[in-house]
């Protein structure tokens, strides 16, 4: 009997030390990644924040300017709009920059993620139905890699306006089958 008990507890005792690192390893990696990817959506943030300015200067330019853009007769339609959606994007951007702060609590920005990656949306359809998007891709593909950052972060989808799909960190509503607890 002194046998069986002394293999349970050295089996035992095997097995803590043997999982030790595992889950010592498990309880640090999410934390440094958690670190790296704030650092990365701040730095996103605050490109967003000044790349948007600089973009809506570059569509009040090209409107205001009425060069070789500002004359043909489809793109005269759009000339208002984008001026007000540059601006909606920019004041969403400043916004959103603002709520994510240190980004220690992603609630807090969540809003202002959505409202930005909208007034994104809204102003690359505008761009691609006035046919402006091939002037400004190269500065738009720029912010559009930051917006994809943010939108996965945050759990929206950034190509459609359907954003209620926002992942909530609750995986038992992503579990396909009944769970017992």
């Amino acid at each position: 009997m002194n046998k069986i008990k002394f293999f349970i507890a050295v089996s035992a005792f095997s097995l803590v030390v043997l999982a030790l690192p595992s889950a010592a390893s498990a309880q640090w990696y999410p934390n440094n990644r958690q670190v790296y990817r704030n650092a990365n959506l701040k730095d996103s943030a605050d490109r967003l924040k000044s790349d948007s300015r600089d973009f809506e200067r570059a569509i009040d330019d090209a409107i205001d300017n009425r060069g070789s853009w500002g004359n043909r007769n489809r793109n005269n339609y759009y000339r208002g709009d984008l001026k007000q959606l540059a601006g909606d994007f920019r004041r969403a951007a400043d916004k959103f920059e603002d709520k994510y702060g240190n980004g220690r609590n992603l609630n807090n920005s969540a809003d202002a993620a959505r409202d930005m990656l909208d007034a994104a949306s809204r102003l690359e359809n505008a761009l691609n139905n006035s046919g402006m998007m091939n002037r400004y891709r190269g500065q738009w593909n720029s912010m559009k890699n930051d917006l994809n950052m943010v939108a996965r972060t945050y759990g929206y989808n950034m190509n459609n306006r359907n954003t209620n799909n926002r992942n909530n960190g609750d995986w038992r509503n992503r579990v396909r089958f009944p769970l017992p607890f």
